[in-house]
């Protein structure tokens, strides 16, 4: 006997053996419905033009060759297509070229139901290498650019109008994008704001910023979601077959539980403000100073409601709405001031709101001896600051943290009853907290109560928050920033926990700096009503 005949004869034997077998491997619940051969006929991908977003090429599980490794689908917090990646032949494509992937779903349209949409970012050179798909929000979104740029625009009574126009425009070059009432959550905020040669997604986080805690994004199935998060808590018991609970430990490295904001004054003096994490009583305060201006962020500056009277020794007057309009127009020496011919007379502000400081400026004419402005605060806020003949209608910033209540007082000294005196200026003024807070919102690093992922069979649908259970230990409730879809033998859902993307600097600044044109549009809107 030879060593073929005798080859063959043992695998004819082990072949007998496993017919006789009365009793099937115990398998995965998840590969009980989905045997080897079909579970790589179970998703799809779709190639589309870059352009039309017709669809170009249809290419199934086997036929893409995709490695073992599998397909791995991210979706974001809001539930939209942040990144797909995979290794395998997926046929000739073009850079951009419209990306979808499906699975096979009894309840969906077509027996189809689409996991991710969006666009070829890399295109490798060889033919079984890696390629990644990026989502609208994180490609495309981005390379195209606003078209009305400029100009004053009218204010809308909700930011998802002029969120629908700027998606108006990107269909001119993404077809395929939809959206409808129900997918733009009225957000209750009056508004707009300009567009400045700046790219759709920054348009859209421009827009969004104004409504904090919720964000925009695109979806799987095309449409454009603007709301917040995903409102689904998931349970995952660790003890069911197929799951999979992984934590890792959590790094608590670079803890940021205080932003301390400093602003610069004219003159050179400094505004702080400090943004706490309100988990700071418990974790202790870890900060990190940044510095702003007027330039960097021009919309954090508000003015304090104030109310002006003026003492003249004909008795006191109210200064008209142009005159107080006047006052409030942050521009030493403005086009007319409030004139006061004789020694003493005075323009007392009350505010109606915390300041910061107060910015004030006047004029005069000749005298001797020399004339003066003094600034007094009184009732909450004290000292005195005088401007001379030598700062004559240049701005003064007095740096005085005054509470509502508090009067600012302009008082006219002059050396002879012809001199006469103008008031220009007098204007309190405070950081915009809230924004401040916000933006720190972005800078705080807390580590999450835990970290790591949950895996469960199947395609489950996303979740803003899981459940964990597991056997002999307490069950917690933990968010979930992104959602994966593992598209190998067999299929997962994978709920990734812990800590998001550490933003940049420019996006922090990017908060405040969007708000520049809503504080314009605000204006505009209340402009009818006396303020």
């Amino acid at each position: 006997m030879n060593l073929r005949t005798l080859l063959l004869g043992l695998l004819a034997f082990i072949l007998a053996a496993c017919t006789m077998t009365g009793t099937p491997p115990l398998i995965h619940q998840d590969q009980a419905f989905t045997p080897v051969r079909e579970a790589r006929s179970m998703w799809r991908i779709r190639l589309g033009h870059p352009v039309t977003s017709e669809v170009t090429q249809t290419i199934n599980a086997t036929a893409a060759q995709v490695t073992d490794a599998g397909l791995e689908i991210l979706l974001d917090e809001w539930g939209g297509s942040k990144s797909a990646t995979w290794s395998g032949l997926t046929g000739g494509v073009q850079d951009r070229a419209r990306v979808w992937i499906d699975v096979q779903d009894a309840g969906a349209p077509e027996g189809w139901r689409t996991l991710f949409s969006g666009a070829l970012a890399v295109r490798p050179s060889n033919l079984n290498g890696k390629r990644e798909a990026l989502g609208d929000k994180y490609l495309r979104l981005k390379e195209l650019p606003v078209a009305q740029a400029g100009g004053q625009v009218t204010p809308a009574p909700d930011i998802t109008v002029p969120m629908g126009s700027v998606l108006d425009e990107a269909k001119v070059d993404l077809p395929h994008l939809a959206y409808t009432q129900g997918s733009l959550t009225p957000a209750n905020v009056t508004g707009s704001r300009k567009f400045n040669g700046e790219s759709i997604a920054s348009a859209l986080d421009g827009l969004s910023s104004l409504k904090p805690g919720w964000g925009w994004t695109t979806r799987p199935d095309d449409t454009f979601y603007f709301g917040p998060p995903v409102d689904v808590t998931a349970t995952v018991n660790a003890a069911l077959r197929g799951t999979q609970v992984q934590l890792r430990d959590v790094i608590s490295e670079g803890m940021i539980t205080a932003v301390r904001w400093v602003y610069k004054l004219p003159g050179g003096q400094e505004v702080a403000y400090e943004s706490r994490h309100p988990r700071l009583p418990e974790l202790g305060r870890s900060g990190i100073t940044r510095y702003i201006d007027a330039r960097s962020a021009p919309a954090i500056v508000a003015q304090t409601p104030t109310s002006y009277v003026m003492h003249t020794r004909d008795g006191d007057v109210v200064p008209s709405e142009s005159l107080r309009k006047e006052l409030q127009d942050g521009k030493a020496g403005g086009s007319f001031g409030i004139l006061f011919a004789l020694a003493g007379e005075t323009l007392t502000a009350t505010l109606n709101g915390r300041a910061d400081w107060i910015e004030w400026s006047g004029g005069f004419g000749e005298g001797n001896p020399q004339p003066s402005l003094t600034l007094t605060l009184a009732a909450g806020a004290t000292g005195t600051q005088t401007m001379g003949r030598a700062d004559d209608s240049r701005m003064q910033a007095f740096r005085a943290e005054a509470p509502a209540g508090a009067t600012a007082t302009l008082t006219f000294r002059n050396g002879d009853a012809v001199t006469t005196g103008a008031f220009t200026e007098l204007n309190p003024r405070s950081l915009r907290r809230d924004l401040l807070d916000a933006a720190a919102e972005l800078l705080y690093k807390v580590p999450a109560a835990h970290a790591g992922n949950a895996s469960v069979p199947g395609i489950q649908p996303p979740a803003g928050k899981i459940t964990v259970q597991r056997p002999g230990l307490p069950e917690f409730t933990e968010k979930v920033v992104g959602t994966k879809y593992l598209l190998r033998q067999p299929m997962r859902t994978e709920y990734v926990i812990g800590e998001t993307d550490a933003p940049t600097d420019a996006q922090v600044m990017q908060v405040l700096i969007d708000r520049r044109d809503q504080d314009a549009v605000n204006l505009a809107v209340n402009s009818g009503a006396g303020t």
